[in-house]
């Protein structure tokens, strides 16, 4: 899992809400690639304002457990499964 690469390019994002949902476009050369928008849920949001250059795995699954009524296990899960999803579509 490659959190801090993840944190290294969010940079190179324009996030905008737009009916409740954040919408991520990719900069490419200082302009907008609209062929690769990206859209979050809350959930969504929440896990992407956690990616820092110092987190990891657990510290963003410590974080959301005070925000969300679930299980420790099935969150870790599935903020393992979100991030995963951002490197296959975001690292190159």
């Amino acid at each position: 899992m490659n959190i801090a690469k993840i944190a290294e390019i969010k940079d190179n994002f324009v996030a905008k809400e737009v009916a409740g949902e954040l919408i991520l476009v990719p900069l490419k050369d200082e302009v907008a690639s609209m062929d690769e928008l990206f859209t979050l849920n809350d959930v969504g949001l929440d896990i992407w304002n956690e990616i820092n250059a110092s987190a990891d795995l657990e510290s963003i699954v410590q974080s959301l457990i005070l925000r969300y009524d679930v299980e420790e296990s099935v969150l870790k899960q599935d903020v393992a499964s979100f991030i995963k999803n951002l490197e296959d579509h975001l690292i190159k």
